[in-house]
Formats: C-alpha cells, structure tokens, sequence
C-alpha cells in the first residue's frame, strides 16, 4: 500500500499531541507502507519536524521512499476534489494525506479513498492500522455484517462463497445484506461487485441473470450511483471464500449468508487489513488467482467490469 503525503501533513503527524500512539502508526508507517512524499528532499532542511521524521522513520526494512522530484506530486496540482476518478487499481487502495482542506474534504465525503486533511493524520492511520488487533471471530456470533466490517472507503467487492446461490431459502432469508451494506459506504459513487461461485453449486430455483439484475438494483440504490455494476463468475477453481475490497480482505470459514445456515460454531472469520504488507500481498495472489478464473471462467454473467481485475 502507497501513502501520498504532502509536507504539511507530515508536520502536522509528527506534531500530534498523543506521542505513544504517533510511535506505534509511526513505526507501523516505516515496516509498511511505501510513502511518496510530495516534496523535495531540500525541505527537509532546516525545518525540525520533518528532520525528526527522516531520522527516525524515513526508511525501514519494509516499506520503500521516493521524493517528488523525481517522482510527480499525486494527485497532481493544482488538485481537484474528484481527483479519485483518474486513479489506478493501486491508487484505489493508496491513502492520500493532502494540504488542501476543502477539496480534501469533498473527496472524503465520497468516501472512495482514504484521505485526510491536516490535522487527521494520526486518527487515519489509527483506522485502518488498528483493523489488525481485532483478531478471529467465531462466524456464528456475527450478527450483522453491517455492523462487524470496517467502514472504511471503497469502489469495489469481491466475494468468492461458493455457496452463495447454493440454497435458495438461505439465500432469499440473507437478501444480500452484506453486499447491501458494503456498497451503502461510498457516496454517489459507483460500485463495482463480482461474485464467485462454484459451478453446479447453484440451487436449480435460482437463475443467475436474475439475480445479477436484482444485486445489480439494490447495489445502484445502496451506492447512488446508476453506473454501479455487477458480475457472477461460475468456476470448478476456488474452495475457500473471502471477500476482498480496497482497504481489507475477509477471511471467512463458511458462506457469507450467515442468517438461517447452521453455522458450525468453529468457523472464524477475520479482517486483514492491507496496510500490512504481509496481507497487501496476499491479497494481490488472491486477485491473481481470481484474474485466472476471470479469463477462464464457466460462465460469466452481467456487466463485466471491476478495478482491480480486468475482463476481455
């Protein structure tokens, strides 16, 4: 994971009045993440806080450094409130610590990428950091997804169950609630959703463009976005389920439809968060995986569009 950080956003970090916790996200910044720092290296003179930062966390054994030149500033200036719109798959799962109040502000309404303005800083890496000391929960005590997952910005859901059209009262009893809520976080901006099942797992009551045409419904009301979309891939290539968005993965034990399923009390269910490396990286193989059946699906069904892979 990238984070993008202008010079008054670092100062403000290393200002930040609660000095046990900007040590832990510090450091937890320095094993992590790549930063771009949108300045040049020559600012760093003469100016105490960012020669601070620089001598106790500007490199480390995980994450890599670059300045700006030679690097360009991203996003680029002078910035724009939508500047979400133009970024890559890597883009949509970077943070973004920028000095410009107000158009930082709106982005942040939309809820599509992290951002933060000056003075945030710490409480945003608090966030997304923190989804790491949650551990394992027993999946049958998760009541309500929309209260258990993270709300953190996201353009995109991936769901691998192969049960997830398995059983069409379970199904029918869980209306996709899960991808309900998930989409319901960003603001007017669109959702893209791809759903993975197994081939000849499919309850001979359901028809699958149907139902894509249904999620499809709930996902463009839940984002406010018409130009949301929706996929169901079948495949004889996965057996273990997750759920995958910009910022965390799910690790989960049984289907996502956790009402009205018998849910054996020792399947767990876990959120990793991405701005551990270790994670970040498992996902990208996970997604690796998920491109395969992609290119090579059974069938493929709606409108076969997603940022983080990528359709023929």
């Amino acid at each position: 994971m990238v984070l993008y950080i202008d010079k008054e956003n670092l100062i403000s970090l290393v200002r930040s009045e609660d000095k046990a916790a900007f040590a832990e996200y510090a450091a937890l910044v320095r094993k992590n993440l790549d930063v771009q720092y949108n300045f040049s290296k020559e600012e760093i003179k003469g100016n105490e806080y960012l020669t601070f930062w620089f001598s106790q966390f500007g490199s480390g054994v995980g994450g890599s450094q670059d300045f700006c030149p030679p690097k360009t500033v991203v996003p680029e200036r002078p910035m724009k409130s939508n500047f979400y719109n133009s970024l890559d798959a890597a883009g949509r799962s970077s943070m973004f610590f920028l000095d410009d109040a107000g158009k930082t502000a709106a982005a942040e309404t939309k809820c599509c990428v992290i951002v933060s303005k000056v003075g945030d800083e710490l409480s945003k890496l608090k966030e997304i950091f923190s989804l790491e000391d949650n551990g394992e929960e027993l999946s049958y005590q998760i009541i309500d997804w929309g209260k258990y997952l993270p709300h953190l910005p996201l353009t995109d859901i991936i769901i691998c169950d192969n049960h997830y059209f398995k059983d069409k009262y379970v199904y029918d009893a869980n209306d996709n609630e899960i991808i309900r809520g998930l989409s319901a976080i960003p603001q007017n901006i669109p959702v893209n959703v791809i759903i993975i099942v197994k081939e000849r797992e499919v309850d001979n009551q359901i028809d699958l463009a149907t139902e894509q045409a249904k999620i499809k419904a709930i996902v463009k009301k839940a984002s406010g976005s018409n130009q949301s979309t929706v996929t169901i891939l079948t495949t004889y290539a996965t057996h273990d389920r997750a759920l995958i968005t910009n910022y965390y993965r799910v690790k989960h034990g049984s289907s996502f439809n956790i009402k009205q399923n018998s849910i054996k009390h020792d399947v767990s269910t876990e959120v990793k968060t991405h701005a551990i490396r270790k994670n970040h990286e498992f996902t990208a193989r996970l997604l690796a995986e998920y491109q395969n059946i992609v290119n090579n699906p059974s069938k493929c069904i709606g409108d076969k569009v997603s940022n983080f892979l990528i359709f023929k």
